[in-house]
């Protein structure tokens, strides 16, 4: 049975659309400011034990997936509002590139962007994607032979630097959702399931993500460093963050004309 504009947690005005169709009353800023409270208190019941399953399963999957031992996933610390939190952390040692690798990143950078000719028109963010990723393994080269040994990022820091992004979502997500999810009229519990929704996934492919990533790395060379870092690193966590907002935001009751 469609939503009726009766049943929403926010009264209706005449106006067509938008939030300015919504009046806000100090119940929903009280309400608002109470899922907020509960959401960040669930990221600080769960932090530690979401590192240490991030820790147990990277540990698992480092040397089946041959990227060294398991006591190459070790601890660190992050501070958080002042706060010092347990961090997981890795180490991924692997030889300085070579004129192989070179050849072979400039070779998959000539091939990206001939493929991406070969694409239909109707393709075209597809298109522009491959010709981003293409001008990447390019600059990687450049870098290569301009810049002295030693400069670029490593990639156990891109590594790393995933492990420490994962974790500053948690923290973030519940007031990221305060800003601009738990604003439009859903019922609590829609709210509060969305905020678990994007919790979860953050919790749960983080580390599936740092492992394949690290994989790639290690078992292509480290000139992908640089395409690895700016479009598979914190672009697709903000690509799934963006979706699953928008799918709740889809519930929202429409106002009446």
């Amino acid at each position: 049975m469609p939503r009726t504009p009766s049943s929403t947690r926010f009264p209706l005005t005449v106006q067509p659309r938008g939030l300015r169709s919504y009046v806000w009353r100090l119940r929903d800023t009280l309400a608002l400011l109470a899922m907020l409270v509960v959401a960040q208190g669930l990221v600080v019941a769960a932090h530690d034990s979401i590192m240490q399953g991030w820790h147990h399963m990277l540990a698992w999957a480092w040397p089946r997936l041959g990227l060294g031992s398991a006591e190459l996933v070790a601890w660190g610390t992050t501070d958080v509002a002042g706060i010092s939190l347990p961090l997981v952390v890795v180490q991924l040692p692997m030889p300085a590139p070579g004129p192989l690798a070179a050849i072979f990143t400039g070779y998959l950078a000539g091939v990206l962007w001939l493929f991406s000719y070969l694409l239909p028109q109707d393709g075209l963010p597809l298109r522009y994607f491959l010709r981003l990723a293409g001008l990447l393994c390019a600059a990687s080269v450049l870098g290569w032979l301009w810049l002295p040994p030693g400069s670029g990022m490593s990639p156990q820091a891109v590594v790393n630097q995933l492990l420490m992004l994962g974790t500053g979502l948690l923290w973030c997500i519940p007031l990221l959702h305060a800003l601009v999810l738990y604003i439009f009229p859903l019922p609590l519990g829609r709210q509060f399931m969305a905020t678990v929704h994007a919790l979860a996934l953050v919790a749960l492919s983080v580390p599936l993500q740092a492992g394949a990533i690290a994989w790639l790395l290690v078992h292509t060379n480290s000139l992908m460093v640089l395409p690895l870092y700016l479009l598979a690193t914190f672009l697709p966590q903000v690509v799934i963050q963006l979706g699953l907002y928008g799918y709740f935001v889809s519930h929202t009751p429409h106002p009446a004309h």
